[in-house]
């Protein structure tokens, strides 16, 4: 069977995941800005009886929120590419050829790591593959 696997499919996943690895990491660095300067925020506008450093607490709460649904919206996608490439994978009617696909195309390894894991060369093992990928 060729042309199995739709490259477009797992770089879409790779390219979600990665951004929302670094979602998650701005998440966490305006969550700590949040938490740090809430007090001093809060205790600047009561004093200065201004909306300003309000507003700018505010706008935190606005952007962490955008932020959660963002991410929350990259893992719906996720899981239904992840669903999607399984299926592929599944009808890939090798074992090995599909420890192959998952190594490379989920796990991300390079194709001279997976041949020496699987003891065969990597024009070996790139022969038995040649096809199965759009």
């Amino acid at each position: 069977m060729r042309g199995i696997v739709d490259k477009g499919v797992i770089y879409e996943y790779h390219w979600l995941f990665t951004e929302n690895k670094m979602l998650e990491i701005e998440l966490l660095g305006l969550e700590e800005q949040i938490e740090s300067g809430a007090t001093a925020v809060l205790s600047h506008a009561k004093s200065r009886n201004s909306g300003n450093a309000a507003d700018t607490f505010d706008e935190y709460i606005t952007a962490k929120e955008n932020l959660e649904r963002r991410i929350e919206r990259n893992i719906f996608r996720l899981t239904q590419l992840r669903a999607k490439i399984e299926d592929m994978f599944a009808r890939v009617r090798s074992p090995e050829l599909r420890c192959i696909l998952r190594m490379r195309y989920l796990k991300q390894v390079t194709w001279d790591e997976i041949a020496a894991k699987m003891k065969t060369s990597r024009t070996t093992l790139r022969r038995k593959f040649k096809g199965y990928v759009e």
